[in-house]
């Protein structure tokens, strides 16, 4: 008989466990469901502030967020692993200003999705649009300074 209420004990515990965990994974669902949502959320308010690609990077993070997926994976449609870089640095590399890349870039209008991206940076407490170059728009320069120093245009 002894053993017969512990069963019954035991099986009781375990269902009141297993409800307590069914609980506690709907509130996760649920609070993960809100962040997706808050994340949309900022997308659709800041879609005119917002570029494309950020805009999808927030769709992409909720998501990931909902679903526990990590969709950033070779593979997945759409994945691009792109690395940009500032004015600065490729001036830097050049031996040249910023500004003179960035009027550089002006002047052959490449500041186009095809050399790179309009990025939101956080500048004195405020959002400033700033244009970063990708590989494609960094090799340009290079080759348009490259050329302009042999031909004598500029000095090194």
């Amino acid at each position: 008989m002894n053993s017969i209420y512990r069963n019954s004990v035991t099986s009781n515990i375990t269902e009141e466990l297993n409800i307590k965990l069914m609980n506690a994974e709907s509130t996760l669902l649920e609070a993960k469901i809100r962040v997706g949502e808050f994340l949309i959320g900022v997308s659709e308010e800041q879609k005119d502030i917002l570029s494309r690609d950020d805009r999808t990077a927030l769709i992409k993070l909720a998501i990931e967020k909902v679903s526990g997926y990590n969709l950033n994976v070779q593979g997945y449609p759409g994945y691009q692993e792109e690395h940009f870089y500032s004015a600065t640095s490729i001036g830097k590399e050049l031996c040249i200003s910023a500004i003179a890349v960035g009027k550089l870039a002006s002047l052959n209008d490449m500041k186009t999705p095809e050399y790179g991206a309009l990025i939101i940076v956080k500048f004195k407490n405020r959002n400033v649009e700033v244009f970063r170059y990708n590989d494609k728009g960094r090799a340009k320069l290079i080759e348009m300074i490259t050329i302009a120093r042999d031909a004598g245009i500029l000095d090194e």
